[in-house]
This record gives structure tokens, sequence and C-alpha cells, in this order.
């Protein structure tokens, strides 16, 4: 009896916590939430309430899923918490679908067979429900399921049947610039750092694979030139380009 008293205190010292009989996890849709700050507001208010021990949420998917005792607190109060903070909040159970769409300039597609390649390559990975491909805009649009695959992977999607694209943006402050380099090579994770830390790129994807950099910048910030310049500073010599496809 000594010995297993000793061995909780152990387990609690350690940091270890036990999962309660009475815990259940339930899980909402919050369609309303759009960002980190958002996520936060939501958990503060959720937190608060007793009988709550974890809370999760992705972004992505604008799923919160929340650990609570079932004795101290109903799903009903805690979706109520939610609304309180002007949150939308309605039930999910996992394995439901979560449909969503997101836009890419693709500036390597020029014509109908380019357009037809792409459906048939990105309809083929799992989660993806529709693909349409416009070659007069280059404008790629992919419905898919956020449950079973983040949109974070498309741009390797893309990759692999050689194509560089960026995040499609609804704004006319928005442009894109396509680049083609000599030679890329191990030249990518500093280029790509580059990249993140210079103001005005919203988006950009390196293909090393085909010498390839796609980048969606602000033009009030930035110009062509200066995107070209940055990327020669990294040791990367460019041989064409094309703006505001």
């Amino acid at each position: 009896m000594r010995s297993k008293k000793l061995l909780i205190v152990v387990l609690f010292a350690l940091g270890i916590t036990f999962i309660q009989a009475n815990d259940k996890v339930v899980k909402f849709r919050a369609e309303s939430m759009h960002c980190g700050g958002c996520a936060g507001k939501i958990k503060k208010a959720v937190t608060a309430v007793d009988g709550v021990s974890n809370f999760e949420v992705n972004l992505e998917t604008k799923v919160v899923g929340i650990t609570y005792d079932d004795q101290k607190v109903t799903p009903e109060q805690l979706k109520e918490a939610i609304v309180a903070v002007k949150h939308t909040a309605e039930a999910y159970n996992d394995g439901d679908p979560i449909v969503r769409k997101v836009s890419f300039k693709a500036n390597d597609i020029h014509c109908g067979g380019c357009a037809n390649k792409v459906k048939k390559n990105l309809s083929a990975e799992a989660g993806i429900l529709n693909v349409s491909a416009d070659p007069e805009t280059k404008e790629v649009q992919v419905e898919y399921d956020a449950a079973k695959v983040s949109s974070q992977e498309f741009k390797n999607y893309f990759k692999k049947f050689d194509y560089t694209v960026t995040r499609s943006w609804e704004s006319e402050k928005v442009r894109y610039a396509s680049f083609k380099a000599e030679q890329i090579g191990d030249r990518a994770n500093v280029l790509e750092n580059s990249l993140k830390e210079l103001k005005g790129v919203l988006g950009f994807t390196v293909n090393e694979k085909t010498n390839a950099v796609a980048v969606a910048y602000n033009k009030d910030v930035l110009t062509e030139e200066s995107l070209a310049e940055n990327i020669r500073k990294n040791n990367v010599n460019l041989i064409a380009s094309n703006y505001n496809y």
C-alpha cells in the first residue's frame, strides 16, 4: 500500500495526470473563428468554466475539442460559454466532412491540357472533393475535406507534377511573380527563410526540383525588382521571370 501511494506521489510530481471516469470530450465547429485571437477568446471563456480540464483547437477545420467533467458541466453549458463571447458553436463528430475552398495562382498553366493535368493530379489526392483550373486567369480552385487533409499540403501536391504555385488572395493590392533560377539546390532553405522575413511577402513556394520560385506580395510594399534582388542576394542566379499573371 505504501508503494502504491509513493507511485502516485511520483506521478503527480512528474506532471502526469489521471483521466477521471467522469471525463468526457465534446467537439464544436466554431465557423466564426478566423484567427489565433478568436481561438484565444474562446479558450479563455471555456477554460473558465468549472469542470473543464483541457481545450484544443484546429484553426483550419475551426473545430474546438473540450475535455470536461460531466458531473460538473454539460455540453450545452460549454456551447453557451462559446456563444457568450460572440462565436458560433455547432456539435461536431469525428469523421463528419468539413468542406473548405482554397485558390492558387499557377503560372505553369498555359492551355486546356495544362488545366486538365492539374485537375487529374489533384483529384487523385486524398480529401480533394473538386478541382477547377482556368488557363486564362491561371487560377486553380480546390474544394476539399479539411477533416481529411490540410491545405498546407497542397503546394506539395502541385510539386509532385512539377508545378510551383502560391495561394491566391482576394485583394487589389496583391500581385504575383514567378522566377526561374539557374539552380536552387541546397540554397532552398536559405531562400525560404529570406522570403519569410521579407516585409510584404504574403506567400511563396520554392521548388528546388524545377528551380522555380512563386511569390504573392503586397504591391504597396514590394516591387518585382526588389523581389528579384532579394532572391539574387541568396546566391541564386535568375534566368527568367513573369509578373502579374
